[in-house]
């Protein structure tokens, strides 16, 4: 930022930005060129990308086997509320420098390298190098984890090898192998494809796993027979959408894209299912134990410190909101007077 003329100074360029109007509108760039035609378009899509990564933080492996390791519930809740609070105020500076590179070389291609183009040619040669190297420690941290769930779930959920310890290390050697090949040959060939990749990955997981997992907890009633359509149709109906959107030029309306399809329509296979089959002793004796609470968990000391935690949290969030205002909403609308 101090790059184009400090804070203020970049938020009101940017307000007034000729060549990419509206970047750091509340809605961003609308029109005929841009991603989104419509404000209304683009209020919908953030909403809909809201509850999608919600669900999919709630219950994809890669997260979820994070909480395993934690001591309590209440490690667990404290975590939540660190991490969703440290992403928020990296994003608030994250994004309004992404769009301030703009003002200095507004014609970078692809889009997605403007970081690792400023890391070069604009930052400092050792915040650079940090820069990088947190990218990096992030991209590998996140890779390993993919990696080791893919080998995992095919040695173990798919093919069922859990005998033979050394056929089922190959097993999932040999996974992990193709899975790091194809992923660094598409982004040899095109690298924004990994983002897009991600996205879709994040909408499988979210239309397929997301409403069999909260019924698991929470429904009297889901059977392993639902919980498997609901899977299966949710996957089904988001590839298809997408595929439809992708190949088909089939365009879908703003209020019903392809992962809001697939989680209806994993929910009507929940439901489908579930009302052809009973619940079984075992499948209704492993929901109640979920439900049984841990004595420990209600330790005073241990729900002190949760809501002690909840409470600066919650201070922060105010902060948070405090300054934007002053430091986006004012700058921004003096700008545009």
């Amino acid at each position: 930022m101090s790059s184009v003329g400090g804070w203020d100074q970049a938020i009101t360029r940017l307000a007034t930005f000729e060549l990419k109007p509206d970047i750091i509108a509340w809605h961003g760039m609308t029109g005929a060129n841009a991603f989104w035609s419509t404000k209304t378009a683009a209020l919908v899509w953030a909403v809909v990308l809201g509850f999608v990564w919600s669900a999919v933080v709630a219950v994809s492996p890669w997260q979820a086997s994070r909480y395993l390791m934690a001591k309590n519930e209440h490690v667990t809740l404290r975590a939540a509320l660190i991490a969703p609070t440290c992403v928020l105020l990296l994003y608030v500076v994250l994004h309004f420098s992404a769009a301030a590179i703009n003002l200095i070389k507004p014609d970078i291609a692809p889009s997605e390298k403007a970081y690792i183009w400023a890391a070069f040619n604009v930052l400092p040669t050792w915040m650079g190098v940090i820069m990088l190297g947190g990218i990096m420690a992030a991209a590998l941290s996140s890779c390993s984890t993919f990696l080791s769930l893919v080998g995992f779930s095919v040695s173990r959920d798919l093919i069922h090898e859990s005998g033979d310890s050394e056929k089922v290390l190959r097993v999932s050697r040999i996974t992990m192998a193709f899975v790091g090949l194809a992923t660094l040959g598409i982004t040899y060939f095109q690298p924004p494809a990994v983002m897009w990749i991600g996205y879709f990955a994040a909408t499988l997981f979210a239309a397929s796993w997301g409403p069999v997992a909260f019924a698991s907890v929470w429904s009297k009633r889901i059977t392993a027979t639902g919980a498997l359509w609901g899977i299966i149709g949710g996957f089904i109906a988001v590839a298809l959408g997408e595929t439809l959107k992708k190949y088909g030029g089939v365009d879908f309306p703003v209020y019903l894209r392809p992962p809001i399809i697939g989680a209806g329509f994993s929910v009507l296979c929940i439901i489908v299912g579930s009302a052809l089959t009973q619940v079984s002793d075992a499948e209704r004796q492993f929901r109640e134990k979920l439900h049984i609470r841990p004595a420990g968990e209600s330790s005073a000391v241990e729900v002190s410190r949760t809501m002690t935690l909840a409470k600066v949290i919650a201070g922060l969030g105010i902060l948070t909101i405090i300054g934007v205002y002053y430091l986006y909403s004012v700058p921004y609308n003096a700008a545009l007077q």
